[in-house]
């Protein structure tokens, strides 16, 4: 590292003279000819170095790129794989692919080291120009080794291939006597005999090497990228922009002159781009992605493909975009004007955006499916899962495969919209048959599944991930292709909106959906129309809201007259205080008062659980809704609740006394035991109701 510098302060000195006095020199000169000397100036500090920014500024940039050098730059030796196709470009393909089998000999590989274009110094550069940034020290090779592993065994081979092509197509030139354009390589001196000297030969390679492959100096990139903002935003960049001004010299220029030979030779290599798309999509972990021409825009681009122009179009329109969320759709294109560092930034804020706000719980819980979901309830809950996300893919480069693979874009996009996402279906959804779809899924699957019934697939799925991911599937595009009730015109928006949710949720959606606290308020108001003023309504799930919209229904279309009508609306009101009741304590509450004392004494029931079923019943009986009060007026006294207000009181007991008769003459009777957490004494209630049992009986109690 320290002769490299020195290296660099020697060479500088004999160009601009000590002190850059040749330089200063010269912009003299040039200013007293009326140029901007200013500029001048400022363009020569840019170019050696020596151009003085804010140290703070400074070095608040330099980390926050070695951060983003850290987690994002990874496997970016793969792409560089490609670079030699630039050489194929120029040189041709089948020069270039010898001039790669000719790197096994020893003499061919020294060519690359008399010109220079591979030595550490050179690399080091290359590297830092395409934007990595590490900390000096043992430390930053570390992580330098660590995070762009390859980079430079695999730049050293491009340059090596790049040079031997270069000397041999500079040669064949020379037999050909075209001096013309072996002056554009560089050539200088004498050409004698059709051949090159060993230097011209060196010059040559040397300048198809910096022609295809590309160096890194500051001159070479617009001035503002030089400064701490500038290197933010260029950061990994430097790569395209000289790729877009090869692909206009070498490609467009000769196109327009009428040569597509360039052209050619670059659609060639499609295939080999391909290659590397496909390869690094599975290292990625990414979905295929449908749209053929994105595909080919990718292969395309992996073999140089036009530059910058293309980064800017990948960045607003990525591959896979259709399964990507809004916010990271928007942060991809920050980063695409920002630079990278700029995009992440923009990630962890969506992220955290995303984190802190609450989200409505959907009516079907599978659309949850591949999210990340905290402090769920009926209403709503948190989602981290573009927090978590974002977290992984900050792990040096295995992050984004880690990601896509724990937290899939599109199976969370999928299961948001509550079918697959795949182009064909999409088709399907809009123009086709519920059979034609299911027919394609089938054929998506490989044909796997034609040939089999759904109890032979549903038997198959409960050993076979695969199957079980194709019944899940199914079932899913046969929910969405769902037929709408045929419903009354002047049925409210809010039955209508639960009979077509209802109608659109898979078998497991609906059971799901059916326990979950509706929504809709019109539901609870309306059965709140149902009960005397002052009293508490019931809570309203799913199922009970989908009860009352039969009801509304029924109603509209006439088929219940009014006394049905009656029944129906206790039925419901029934079902709906019930359902605020745990799946024990339902079980629980159609027991007789013998059974009741059972599981009581069992410890099955404990005293909150009973507590709420006393108050439910209590509820339905005060309310008429039920003629007797199921827990009967012995048991309610052991346990120290009082009696139900009830018009039927007197049929209560006779209730209550045949359930019980009736179990004694079932089962031998038992000493029943107070459980603990019950109080034997009478509570507030219950003496309120001896009181007035007295008072009937024209005893005075209060003696």
């Amino acid at each position: 590292m320290y002769l490299d510098g020195s290296a660099d302060r020697i060479t500088k000195t004999e160009m601009f003279g000590k002190g850059d006095e040749n330089a200063l020199k010269l912009i003299k000169e040039a200013g007293m000819k009326g140029y901007d000397t200013e500029a001048m100036k400022n363009a020569y500090d840019v170019a050696v170095g020596a151009k003085n920014y804010n140290p703070t500024t400074s070095k608040i940039s330099r980390g926050i790129r070695q951060f983003t050098t850290t987690t994002r730059l990874g496997l970016g030796a793969l792409t560089n794989v490609s670079q030699s196709v630039n050489t194929g470009i120029v040189t041709g393909h089948m020069r270039t692919l010898k001039s790669i089998a000719k790197q096994l000999d020893p003499k061919t590989r020294q060519l690359a080291e008399d010109t220079g274009v591979i030595s550490d110094a050179i690399l080091n550069d290359l590297k830092h120009g395409f934007g990595a940034e590490y900390n000096k020290g043992k430390f930053g090779k570390a992580v330098s080794a660590i995070t762009a592993p390859g980079f430079k065994q695999v730049e050293s081979f491009n340059r090596r291939v790049a040079a031997t092509a270069g000397r041999d197509y500079a040669l064949r030139l020379a037999q050909k006597g075209d001096e013309k354009t072996l002056r554009k390589l560089g050539v200088t001196g004498e050409i004698k005999g059709n051949t090159l000297s060993d230097a011209q030969q060196v010059q040559a390679a040397r300048k198809i090497v910096e022609k295809t492959q590309f160096k890194v100096d500051p001159q070479d990139l617009p001035g503002w990228t030089d400064s701490p903002g500038g290197k933010l935003v260029a950061q990994f960049r430097t790569f395209s922009y000289n790729q877009g001004k090869f692909f206009s010299n070498e490609i467009l220029k000769p196109l327009a002159k009428g040569n597509d030979m360039p052209l050619g030779r670059l659609l060639a290599a499609l295939p080999l781009g391909y290659a590397l798309y496909e390869t690094r999509r599975m290292i990625d972990g990414r979905p295929e992605e449908e749209n053929k021409t994105k595909v080919g825009l990718q292969s395309f681009q992996k073999i140089g493909g036009a530059g910058l122009v293309f980064d800017i179009y990948n960045g607003l329109n990525p591959v896979g975009s259709k399964y990507l969320p809004s916010d990271r759709r928007v942060s991809m294109a920050v980063g695409t004007f920002g630079g990278p560092s700029v995009g992440t930034a923009a990630n962890a804020v969506g992220a955290l955006s995303e984190a802190i706000q609450r989200k409505n719980t959907p009516e079907d819980e599978t659309k949850l499916d591949g999210k990340v979901v905290v402090g769920k309830n009926e209403n709503d809950y948190t989602d981290l899962t573009a927090l978590s996300r974002f977290g992984l893919q900050q792990i040096p480069i295995a992050g984004t495969a880690v990601s896509n693979r724990v937290l899939p874009y599109k199976k969370q996009a999928e299961a948001e919209a509550g079918r697959t996402l795949d182009s064909k279906t999409k088709t399907v959804n809009t123009k086709l048959s519920l059979e034609d779809a299911q027919a394609i899924q089938k054929k998506e699957y490989g044909g796997k599944y034609a040939n089999m019934n759904q109890d032979e697939i549903a038997e198959l799925a409960k050993t076979d991930k695969e199957a079980a991911a194709y019944k899940k599937s199914w079932e899913a595009t046969t929910a969405a292709y769902g037929k709408i009730p045929d419903l009354p015109s002047d049925l409210s928006d809010s039955a209508k909106k639960i009979f077509t949710t209802e109608s659109r949720l898979t078998k497991e959606g609906k059971e799901k959906w059916n326990k979950r606290v509706t929504t809709d308020k019109s539901v609870t108001d309306n059965l709140s129309k149902w009960l005397p003023s002052g009293t508490r309504p019931p809570q309203v799930t799913n199922a009970i809201a989908k009860q009352w919209a039969e009801y509304e229904r029924d109603t509209k279309e006439g088929k219940i007259n009014q006394l049905e009508a009656e029944q129906k609306k206790k039925s419901i009101l029934s079902s709906a205080y019930k359902s605020e009741l745990d799946d024990i304590t339902q079980s629980f509450y159609k027991l007789g008062d013998d059974a009741m004392r059972n599981e009581l004494t069992k410890g099955t029931v404990k005293k909150e659980q009973m507590d709420k079923v006393i108050e439910i019943d209590n509820l339905l009986t005060s309310l008429g809704i039920q003629k007797y009060s199921q827990v009967g007026k012995k048991l309610r006294a052991e346990l120290g609740y009082g009696q139900v207000a009830s018009s039927s009181s007197s049929s209560s007991r006779s209730s209550s006394s045949s359930r019980t008769r009736s179990s004694k003459s079932s089962t031998a009777k038992k000493q029943f035991t107070i459980p603990d957490g019950f109080s034997f004494a009478p509570n507030k209630s219950a003496v309120s109701s001896v009181a007035k049992l007295l008072a009937s009986s024209k005893i005075d109690y209060r003696k």
